[in-house]
């Protein structure tokens, strides 16, 4: 599943020289985000650092800096001026959608520590989380105009269902697999759909 952290980190060097090399509206826009891209960049270290040490609640206010970091860039990606940067939105749309579901996943982490009652190993538990994270891409997806927020949470969902059919947990959640495999369906599905709405507006 975290194969996916390559991509961004390979998106992201893209951006860099391309900010370099580029002019035009690529340089213009640089320039307008670069300052959130630099918090971005530190806030990922710092969040990596954090969450392999365990030490969760730091890291759950690192990664919330590090998600509105994000959509503020992807607000100004917003601006008509940049449609014909097709290849900045997505990058950032997938980086945003896969930094929303580590987000979902660092807090219900946190939760599940402080609180017995809240376990990520019961069903139900699962089961709110991964609807949660699935209404945020939609969201953030709809909101930002921006249809690639939704690929990383299929991604993510998907990598769910797989690690239960394989067996990791014993075969012991049925519906978490289930609802992990329809919804990760439904995303992909609603992301062609508005891409295809999208291109038909172009």
């Amino acid at each position: 599943a975290f194969i996916i952290w390559g991509i961004i980190y390979m998106m992201i060097f893209i951006i860099i020289i391309g900010g370099i090399v580029k002019d035009g509206t690529f340089r213009e826009f640089s320039s307008k985000v670069f300052p959130w891209f630099c918090l971005v960049l530190l806030l990922n270290s710092v969040w990596n650092i954090l969450f392999v040490k365990d030490l969760i609640l730091p890291s759950v206010f690192v990664i919330i800096l590090y998600l509105i970091c994000l959509l503020a860039a992807n607000s100004i990606l917003r601006n008509p001026e940049y449609k014909p940067l097709g290849f900045l939105k997505i990058s950032f749309g997938i980086h945003t959608g896969w930094v929303i579901s580590a987000a979902v996943l660092n807090m219900a982490v946190y939760l599940e520590k402080v609180n017995s009652a809240f376990s990520l190993k019961t069903q139900y538990a699962a089961i709110i989380v991964i609807v949660i994270l699935g209404l945020a891409s939609v969201f953030a997806g709809l909101y930002f105009k921006n249809s690639t927020f939704m690929i990383p949470v299929a991604w993510a969902c998907f990598n769910i269902f797989l690690s239960h059919r394989a067996g990791n947990y014993g075969m012991r959640f049925p519906a978490i697999q289930n609802v992990s495999l329809i919804l990760s369906i439904i995303l992909l599905v609603f992301t062609f759909y508005l891409s295809l709405k999208h291109t038909r507006k172009l």
